[in-house]
């Protein structure tokens, strides 16, 4: 879970976490479309 406050329109987009362990092995998560009302 990510939280951020005061989220304005310019926030919106695709996202996607990048994670890099010790080993240097990458995973990158699925994109996830933010929206903001």
């Amino acid at each position: 879970t990510f939280t951020k406050a005061s989220a304005v329109s310019g926030d919106a987009g695709v996202y996607s976490c990048v994670v890099t362990d010790a080993d240097g092995t990458v995973i990158t998560s699925s994109d996830c479309t933010v929206t903001i009302n």
